[in-house]
């Protein structure tokens, strides 16, 4: 499986932080690229750790939780209430995000109709078709009724799938881990 520019990138940024003494040579016999790619990874970090916190969206981690934030703020922001692509660029501008993520006005209009795609997808089949199963019973004591086990995993199976187009990650979404 070949990797991707972002991992590439922090494949290079980890080398260099275990020993900032090694020479693209052995960055690259490390990582198992060319020298010419680990020398314009270099200089793509070095362009873009301009700020004290970049660091941080080097890392594997870091990218992950970009990656959240930035999809978070479209869906809250920009679908949920409304708020264009120009203003929340110039919002990831302020908060340094320019150069880790592709903030221009029409990049995040690109990104917000891909992210009302999946959603648009993920809408249940029918809820009045999906007959409650089982109940639970609430804090107050009431019986409410709750989903179909089958309509979870339809559901589950379908939003990873989606987003796995997106390029995000989902750590887990069995139901017994959502409160």
């Amino acid at each position: 499986m070949s990797l991707t520019i972002r991992e590439r990138s922090q494949k290079v940024a980890d080398c260099i932080k275990t020993d900032a003494n090694q020479g693209i040579e052995s960055i690259a016999s490390a990582i198992g690229i060319s020298k010419s790619s680990v020398h314009r990874h270099q200089q793509g970090i070095a362009r873009r750790n301009q700020y004290a916190e970049s660091e941080l969206w080097e890392t594997a981690s870091g990218s992950s939780w970009l990656k959240r934030l930035v999809i978070g703020v479209l869906y809250h922001f920009g679908i949920k209430h409304g708020i264009g692509a120009e203003s929340l660029s110039e919002f990831f501008k302020s908060v340094h995000l320019a150069t880790h993520v592709g903030t221009s006005a029409s990049a995040l209009r690109h990104l917000n109709h891909r992210l009302e795609a999946v959603i648009e997808m993920t809408q249940p089949p029918n809820l009045s078709s999906v007959s409650p199963s089982t109940h639970r019973v609430s804090a107050s004591g009431e019986t409410k009724p709750s989903l179909d086990c089958r309509y979870w995993y339809w559901w589950s199976w379908r939003v990873a799938l989606l987003l796995q187009k997106l390029n995000v990650r989902i750590v887990s979404m069995r139901p017994g881990d959502i409160s």
